[in-house]
């Protein structure tokens, strides 16, 4: 795509190549407006790779997870390009766990 954009799901999507993750955890419920609380680092879920890296000021924590899990995510887009997010009713089970 070559261009750059402030907007972390975009970065994990180019990080991810497109394919193998969802984005999860605080970030996912913000986004589905579950909770206001503005998440300090983003969750992503991928069968490919782990452990934390920071980009722009923004830190990605990368968690291990199955195939089958991936299947829960949904495609979004924003500002034109797409990513994949835990969908609307895994996030709010995701939310159940955390009361």
């Amino acid at each position: 795509s070559g261009k750059w954009s402030e907007n972390p799901f975009i970065v994990v999507d180019e990080i991810c190549n497109s394919k193998d993750y969802f984005i999860g955890d605080w970030a996912a419920s913000n986004y589905w407006k579950l909770t206001d609380q503005i998440p300090m680092r983003i969750g992503v879920y991928t069968t490919r790779r782990q452990g934390n890296i920071r980009i722009l000021n923004t830190k990605i924590v990368f968690h291990r997870t199955s195939k089958k899990r991936l299947e829960k995510a949904v495609v979004k887009s924003i500002q034109g390009h797409t990513f994949r997010i835990l969908s609307k009713k895994e996030s709010k089970k995701w939310m159940k766990l955390r009361e």
